[in-house]
């Protein structure tokens, strides 16, 4: 078990090491660096990307986790106020992104996909994000996608 363990550690560390996102953001750097150092406990169930990532307490791993929900409930509720009568529903694919899905109908459904970088960007208050959800004109930009596309919003 332990031999399996270790072996799933470093192909999740070399995967680490080669995604864009690793090498974009200097937390995952930090990450990627600290895992190498990190010493696989006797008897582990198991290790994936996942719990390198973001660890077995729930929180982040390369950041913390409170400021990603901070700004995702904005945007929820900015979502709530701008569709109303729709339902939100969200789907995380931690550590690329979050896609929020607005449905009111099948005729009428609208998707907002942000990058995790932006969400987790220290930077970015929940205050700054509810501005530039304004001032971006989210609402109107998703609107204006063609049924079944979403819109990226933020940096790429």
């Amino acid at each position: 078990m332990k031999l399996r363990t270790t072996a799933l550690a470093r192909i999740a560390l070399a995967t680490l090491k080669n995604s864009p996102l690793t090498k974009a953001h200097p937390s995952a750097r930090r990450l990627t660096r600290t895992t190498e150092n990190m010493r696989i406990a006797e008897k582990p169930q198991h290790i994936d990307l996942i719990d390198l990532l973001i660890g077995r307490d729930g929180q982040m791993g390369y950041e913390n986790g409170t400021h990603v929900e901070a700004n995702v409930e904005v945007i929820r509720e900015y979502l709530t106020s701008e569709f109303k009568g729709f339902e939100v529903t969200e789907k995380k694919d931690v550590p690329l992104s979050y896609m929020f899905t607005v449905t009111k109908s099948s005729d009428e459904r609208y998707q907002l996909k942000i990058f995790w970088a932006q969400l987790s960007d220290k930077s970015l208050t929940p205050e700054r994000t509810k501005k530039r959800l304004v001032t971006d004109d989210v609402a109107g930009r998703m609107k204006g996608t063609s049924q079944g596309e979403y819109f990226l919003w933020g940096k790429h």
